[in-house]
C-alpha cells in the first residue's frame, strides 16, 4: 500500500460505505460478552468465575511450543440439534457432527492443513511465537448414554430436537455443542470458561462444521464461514480463553496470554499480515479474532498452555468420564499426503504437505530425482524435479504406536511438444478478496489487487517461470469485484531491472464484460490481437486502475503465503512500481499471487489465417459439457491434425488427421474430460494453430 499517498476519490467514499454494509452481513460475530454479562447477573455464578479466573491467570505463564502428545487429554462431547422441525437427515447430520470434532482435533493440536500459513509465512512477523499445539483433543461420545435422550449403545452422541436452550443438566460431565438458528446476526457463543454441568457452546446452524451440509434438514455451512473455524473460536472460550484484542477492546485490555500482542479491535474479512496497532503487529490469524475461516489457521504456545490449564484445574471430571463415554484406541499414523498438483511443466516444483492421521510425532520424506532428495519436517521445503519423467514420493508417518507409510507419483512433463500451457502462480490456493487496510489495521476502502484508497494506478503479476515458450496467445483474470463503466486496459511488460519496464501488449475489455464474468463465476480471457505478444526474458501482465471514479475492480489472490515469496506488484500515484512484499510497512507484506494466467505457446502457434488454405476454427459450444463441435473452413482441400491438450502440457485426446475441401464439421465426446480448461491444437505439418475451451 502507498503510504505516502492517501488520495481518496468521491467514489472511494461512496464504495466504503457500500462495502459496510455488505461487510456487515459477512463478518464474524461472537455473543460471548453478552452471554457473559447475563451469566454475571448471578451472584454465586460471578463469585465462582472470578475465582476461577483468577486462579487460572495464576497459574499460565510457561509458554510451550510444540511437543509430542502421546496421551492426551480427551474430552467427550455431545452435539444437539435444535429446531429441525420435520425434515430431519440423521445420517448427514451426523456425519456433520463427526467433521466438525475432526476440524476441532485438528485445530487444537495444531495439524490443520493451513497451519503453512503460520510455519511457512506469518511466523516470520512474530519472532519468538510458536502457534500452540494442546495436547487436548475431543470425541464424539459413543456409550454410556443417559436416558430418555433416544440414543442406543455404540451410537454418536447426537440428538435431533430432544434439547433447548443453552443446557442439557442429563448430558452433565460432556462438553456439549448446541446447534440452532441463533440470530441477530451471532455466529455462536460460549461461556467464558466452561463447567462441564451440562452446559455448552451455541453454533448457529448456518456456521456448524464444514460444507457441505445437510439442505434438507437446514443446517448449511455458508461462506466466509464454512470450515467449522466457528466452533474452534467458541470452543477456545469454553476452555478459557478471550478475544486477542481483550473482552472490551483497546490497547490496555488484556487477554492473560503473553505472546499474544495486544490489539486495538477485532479484525474482520482477510487481512494482510503487517497490519499494527498498539505499536505491534496483530495477530489476526488467531483463532481468537474476527477474521473469516480461511484466513484464521492458529493458535498460540501460550493459548494452548491456557486452555491445558483450564481443562486441568476445573474439567477433570469431564476428562474422567471420556472412558466411561468414548471407544478411543490411540491409533498408529494413517500417512497421506497432500500436493497442489501432480503434474507440470519441467522444471517441476512441488510443495508436498502431511496430512496424515492418527497424530504422527515423526515424518521422513523421500524425493528420489528432486531436489531435495529428502526431508524429516512435516512440511518440507519446495522440491525440484528438473527433468521430465515420472517420480515417486514417499511418506512414512511415525508415533508411538507405529508408523504407516504411503508413496504417490509426480510427473515433470516435457511441454516443449506442447502448443501451449497456462501459467498459474495460485499454488492450488482459494481465489479471495484482501481488504486494503493501513499500518494500524484500518480499512481505507477496496481491495490490495485492485482498487483502493491509496490511489493505486496498476496491478500486475511477474513470470520467470515459462520454460521454452515464445509467446503470450493470451490472458485469463480471475477477478473478484467489478462495477461502473468504460473499459479496462490490459498490458503485458517487459522486465527491466526487476519491475514492469516497457509494455509490449496492450488490449481493452469493456468493464460490463468483467462485470458479467465475476457474476458468472468465470475467468475473463484478454487477447492480444491476432499478433501473439513475443516473449524473450521474464515479464509482467497486469491492468491499469481507472482514476476518474468511472470504474472499480480487483482481481482475486490467494491466501497471505500461500505464494511466497511474492511474484505481485502495483503501481503507485507517482508512477514507481512496488512489489506486494519489500520487506518494509511500505507495502503490502502479502506474500499472495495475483489470479492471472498467461497462455504460452510455442513460436510455431500462429494465427488460423497463417496455415496454408484454412480461413477459420471454430469450437462450440463454449464452455461445454459432454459434446463440443469443432469447425474448420478452407479455402481448397486440405489435411491436418487435431489434438487435445490441458493447460499443463499433456496430450488428453487425439482426435487425427482430417481431410477437408471447403468445410469440416464433427462433434466429439469430451464427457470424461476432467472440468478446466483446454486447448485444441491444429496443424498442418509446418504451422500450429491453437483454440481454447472450457470443459463443465
Amino acid at each position: 500500500m502507498n503510504l505516502f499517498s492517501l488520495t481518496k476519490f468521491s467514489i472511494f467514499s461512496i464504495l466504503l460505505v457500500s462495502m459496510i454494509v455488505v461487510e456487515t452481513n459477512a463478518q464474524r460475530t461472537c455473543g460471548t460478552e453478552a452471554h457473559m454479562e447475563h451469566l454475571m447477573q448471578d451472584a454465586e455464578f460471578a463469585q465462582e468465575y472470578q475465582a476461577k479466573m483468577h486462579a487460572l491467570n495464576a497459574s499460565t505463564h510457561e509458554n510451550r511450543g510444540f511437543r509430542a502428545c502421546p496421551n492426551p487429554v480427551i474430552l467427550p462431547m455431545a452435539v444437539h440439534y435444535q429446531g429441525l422441525g420435520n425434515n430431519i437427515d440423521q445420517a448427514c447430520l451426523i456425519d456433520l457432527a463427526e467433521r466438525q470434532i475432526q476440524i476441532l482435533n485438528d485445530d487444537y493440536s495444531g495439524s490443520n492443513s493451513d497451519i503453512t500459513k503460520w510455519t511457512n509465512g506469518a511466523s516470520g512477523s512474530f519472532p519468538g511465537v510458536s502457534n500452540g499445539e494442546t495436547c487436548v483433543q475431543f470425541c464424539l461420545a459413543t456409550q454410556g448414554h443417559p436416558a430418555n435422550y433416544n440414543l442406543t449403545e455404540g451410537q454418536p452422541a447426537v440428538t435431533f430436537d430432544a434439547t433447548t436452550g443453552d443446557s442439557a443438566p442429563g448430558f452433565s460431565g460432556y462438553i456439549n455443542i448446541f446447534v440452532r438458528t441463533v440470530g441477530g446476526g451471532i455466529l455462536g457463543y460460549s461461556p467464558l470458561g466452561g463447567q462441564g454441568n451440562g452446559d455448552g457452546v451455541v453454533i448457529d446452524r448456518n456456521n456448524f462444521s464444514k460444507a457441505p451440509g445437510c439442505s434438507s434438514s437446514g443446517v448449511n455451512p455458508i461462506s466466509p464461514f464454512n470450515l467449522g473455524r466457528t466452533l474452534t473460536h467458541e470452543l477456545g472460550h469454553y476452555l478459557g480463553l478471550s478475544h486477542v484484542w481483550g473482552n472490551q477492546g483497546g490497547c490496555n485490555d488484556d487477554d492473560f496470554v503473553n505472546d499474544t500482542p495486544n490489539s486495538l479491535q477485532p479484525y474482520y474479512g482477510c487481512n494482510i499480515v503487517g497490519a499494527s496497532s498498539c505499536s505491534t503487529i496483530d495477530m489476526h490469524m488467531n483463532y481468537m479474532d474476527y477474521s473469516d475461516d480461511e484466513c484464521m489457521y492458529m493458535f498460540t504456545a501460550g493459548q494452548a498452555n491456557r486452555m491445558e490449564s483450564y481443562v486441568n484445574q476445573f474439567l477433570g471430571h469431564v476428562e474422567d468420564n471420556y472412558e466411561a463415554k468414548c471407544v478411543f484406541v490411540p491409533q498408529a499414523p494413517v500417512a497421506a499426503i497432500s500436493i497442489p498438483a501432480d503434474a507440470g511443466c519441467a522444471p517441476f516444483s512441488v510443495n508436498f504437505s502431511d496430512n496424515s492421521g492418527g497424530i504422527p510425532t515423526s515424518w521422513q520424506w523421500s524425493f528420489p530425482g528432486g531436489t531435495p532428495s529428502s526431508s524429516t519436517e512435516q512440511y518440507p521445503p519446495t522440491v525440484v524435479y528438473e527433468t521430465p519423467g515420472t517420480y515417486t514420493a514417499t511418506l512414512a508417518a511415525t508415533n508411538d504406536l507405529g508408523t504407516d507409510q504411503v508413496t504417490m507419483s509426480v510427473e515433470a512433463i516435457d511441454c516443449s511438444t506442447s502448443p501451449c500451457i497456462t501459467l498459474n502462480h495460485m499454488n492450488g490456493g482459494t481465489p479471495t478478496l484482501i481488504d486494503a487496510v493501513d499500518s494500524q489495521g484500518q480499512p481505507q476502502g477496496g481491495y490490495i489487487s485492485g482498487h483502493n484508497g491509496f490511489g493505486d494506478v496498476a496491478k500486475a503479476e511477474y513470470f520467470d517461470d515459462f520454460g521454452s515458450f515464445t509467446q503470450i496467445n493470451g490472458v485469463e483474470f480471475d477477478f473478484g469485484f467489478a462495477t461502473g463503466t468504460g473499459d479496462v486496459d490490459f498490458f503485458v511488460w517487459t522486465s527491466n531491472n526487476g519491475q514492469p519496464g516497457a509494455k509490449i501488449g496492450n488490449a481493452s475489455i469493456p468493464v460490463s464484460t468483467i462485470i458479467s464474468d465475476v457474476n458468472a463465476n468465470v475467468n475473463t480471457f484478454v487477447d492480444f490481437g491476432v499478433i501473439n505478444v513475443n516473449i524473450t526474458g521474464p515479464f509482467y501482465v497486469g491492468f491499469e486502475l481507472s482514476t476518474d471514479g468511472s470504474n472499480e475492480i480487483a482481481v482475486n489472490t490467494n491466501s497471505n503465503g500461500e505464494t511466497s515469496p511474492t511474484n505481485s506488484w502495483e503501481q503507485w500515484g507517482d508512477n514507481s512500481w512496488h512489489s506486494f512484499n519489500d520487506g518494509t510497512n511500505n507495502t503490502w507484506q502479502a506474500d499472495i499471487a495475483l489470479a492471472i494466467y498467461p497462455d504460452v505457446c510455442t513460436s510455431g502457434v500462429v494465427s488460423v489465417d497463417e496455415i496454408e488454405g484454412i480461413t477459420g476454427i471454430n469450437a462450440f459450444p463454449n464452455p461445454a459439457k459432454d459434446e463440443l463441435t469443432i469447425e474448420v473452413n478452407a479455402e481448397k482441400p486440405t489435411s491436418f491434425n487435431l489434438d487435445v491438450y490441458d493447460v499443463i502440457g499433456r496430450n488428453v485426446m487425439i482426435l487425427g488427421e482430417k481431410n477437408i475441401d471447403v468445410r469440416f464439421t464433427e462433434t466429439f465426446d469430451i464427457s470424461k474430460l476432467e472440468t478446466g480448461t483446454y486447448f485444441i491444437r491444429m496443424t498442418d505439418g509446418n504451422q500450429t494453430t491453437t483454440r481454447k475451451f472450457l470443459k463443465l
